[in-house]
């Protein structure tokens, strides 16, 4: 409410206080206009019909010229803004004429703000100059003629925002296509769940990193270091982190929600209407970002800047027209597209994905954070992220955890590129799931490698991993979190004595029923002790893609390494690793024994904190 009032008022604001400042004028009577040189305006009065060279000007007519101009940009603001409210009434929640109007009032869109900005621009022009006449006397010419090719240029970048805004939209992703042959099992999933849902299959898969399922209409160009071409049509990304941890029939039951948007009348909607909507927000940040020039001159830039403001405001409220209709339908369309998929799979296995969802692109997140401080810290870096990722959901969805995880996954919303979602609490309750009824077992990744493994063949799946993750950190260095991108392929080698810390850790972890709540324990415990522990790392050993060695070697090597410190420090990690010491089970206890029993007499890694 309070931005749709601050866009009225930067709308309207010149022409209503040129208006006042007329008013105020006329108010004065002729004896306030009088012996004024207004010499330098005059041309404005000789472009008047009728008008001939060499008649006196008069600053008391030129007031109707700029009482007009006042009238003229207030109507190009205040017509198309109801023409727009009136358009979008009419068409309500119908979805059908929504994406058959909207697209055609694209370019209608482009020309009215292209035109209010030159407008208002030559009104706040000539108010300036006619202003300086009246209390300080003649303007500088330069600054004049500076200001006017200031105000033209406002007008252009303007026109070049507005551009953006295509009715065949251009999405980038940092993504690789996936063909048939590549991948036939998930092909067939979708094939399958097309066909149950009466619509056609998408005309291209493509799998990123990027923890959204998306499908759209239009033009997908990859962008990313490795990354080259483009697909058409109907296109679905997959996001490879989230295959990992969904089971095959949660997959399933996102896909099937996608597929639901394009079929009958809701395709039109999703292909033409939704794209093009989501633009109008990328257009302001493209004016935003369009480089203000005045030709130097401080006096002009402040004019472009100003006039470049109600353009900005104007456009956002033709788009803010159909919001209504938008959210409206939006509500309506999700919940028939959830209505669907649960039919197809089930409603609790579409609860479980719809949670999953928000839950894991969290961890994603935080799986980023920590492989940026391991790059700047000189540590190795994962060679594919996803499997770090993999590992890490494995371990940190804790029974202690239930709550805090229930209530961020029910009160978040999925993100897709042009649609916004309601919360998954509303939507789960919709396809007539309680939420208390979802436990945090249900939200658990699957131990088998869910969707990933089963309907990804594992040479494709690696080398197709691989490059997208050597493209994440391009786009990491790209963006300056990283200082340069770090050399995959190295295998990550582990430091000897860590590598013995992690092998005895990861064997306690392991010994007992309840290894999330070990693996928490002891991460916590060992960025308590050790100066730089690494989780990643460690959840590799615990999840057995990293060798262990035996804890007997483990013992020998720590011992000659760490000293008394050392294994003091390990059994003081393996102690706090244990949730609950009163129920040890008799292999922690005697692994426990072993870490704090003096082995040796040396001196300890810096590594370790005395």
């Amino acid at each position: 409410m309070l931005a749709h009032v601050v866009r009225l008022v930067t709308v309207f604001a010149l022409p209503v206080a040129v208006l006042a400042y007329v008013a105020d004028l006329r108010a004065g009577g002729a004896y306030a206009l009088r012996d004024i040189d207004i010499q330098t305006v005059c041309v404005i009065e000789m472009l008047q019909p009728g008008r001939q060279s060499g008649v006196d000007c008069s600053a008391w007519s030129l007031l109707w010229v700029l009482n007009g101009a006042a009238w003229l940009a207030l109507a190009l603001t205040l017509v198309p803004i109801l023409l727009f409210r009136l358009i979008a009434a009419a068409c309500g929640a119908r979805r059908s004429l929504n994406a058959a109007v909207f697209r055609r009032l694209v370019p209608v869109t482009i020309g009215v703000v292209a035109l209010n900005v030159l407008v208002q621009g030559a009104l706040l022009l000539l108010l300036l100059v006619f202003a300086y006449n009246i209390h300080a006397g003649r303007p500088p010419v330069a600054a004049i003629a500076a200001a006017g090719a200031g105000i033209l240029g406002a007008m252009v970048t303007v026109v070049i925002a507005c551009a953006t805004i295509r009715t065949n939209p251009l999405v980038p992703a940092r993504a690789r296509p996936l063909g048939r042959e590549q991948a036939p099992q998930l092909w067939a999933l979708i094939d399958g769940a097309a066909e149950a849902l009466g619509t056609r299959a998408p005309d291209a898969v493509i799998v990123g990193l990027n923890p959204m399922l998306w499908m759209v209409a239009g033009s997908v160009v990859m962008r990313g270091a490795n990354l080259t071409g483009g697909v058409q049509g109907r296109v679905m990304h997959l996001p490879l982190p989230l295959m990992r941890v969904l089971t095959v029939d949660e997959l399933g039951a996102l896909i099937a929600h996608e597929l639901a948007h394009f079929r009958r009348r809701d395709a039109a909607y999703t292909s033409h209407f939704a794209p093009v909507y989501a633009q109008f927000g990328d257009a302001d940040a493209e004016l935003d970002d369009q480089e203000i020039t005045g030709h130097g001159n401080i006096v002009a830039d402040a004019l472009v800047f100003v006039a470049r403001l109600p353009a900005r405001a104007l456009l956002a409220m033709l788009g803010s027209a159909f919001a209504a209709n938008v959210r409206r339908i939006a509500i309506k369309r999700e919940r028939q597209a959830d209505r669907a998929a649960a039919k197809l799979v089930g409603a609790r296995t579409l609860a479980a994905a719809l949670l999953k969802v928000p839950l894991f692109a969290k961890i994603w997140s935080d799986t980023v954070d920590d492989q940026v401080a391991r790059v700047r810290l000189g540590l190795p870096a994962a060679d594919r992220l996803s499997q770090t990722f993999a590992d890490l959901a494995a371990l940190l969805i804790t029974p202690e955890a239930r709550s805090r995880l229930r209530f961020r996954a029910l009160s978040a919303r999925i993100r897709h590129p042009y649609d916004s979602h309601p919360t998954c609490s509303a939507r789960v309750r919709a396809v007539g799931v309680g939420p208390s009824t979802l436990t945090v077992e249900m939200m658990a990744p699957p131990a088998d490698g869910g969707a990933y493994a089963a309907l990804l063949p594992a040479t494709v799946a690696s080398e197709t991993e691989f490059v997208l993750t050597l493209a994440e950190y391009h786009a990491l260095a790209e963006a300056e979190r990283i200082p340069a991108v770090p050399t995959l392929g190295a295998g990550g080698k582990v430091d000897p004595l860590y590598e013995a810390v992690y092998s005895l850790l990861a064997s306690l972890v392991s010994l007992g029923d309840a290894p999330a709540r070990r693996f928490v324990a002891a991460t916590a415990a060992g960025n308590a002790e050790m100066t730089d522990f690494d989780r990643m790392v460690f959840a590799e050993y615990c999840r057995g893609h990293r060798p262990r060695i035996g804890d007997r070697e483990a013992l020998a090597y720590i011992t000659d390494n760490a000293g008394v410190e050392g294994i003091g420090v390990l059994g003081e990690i393996a102690k706090r690793a244990v949730a609950d010491e009163t129920q040890l089970d008799e292999a922690s206890q005697l692994l426990i024994q072993r870490l704090s029993t003096p082995l040796g007499q040396r001196g300890t890694r810096k590594r370790f904190v005395a």
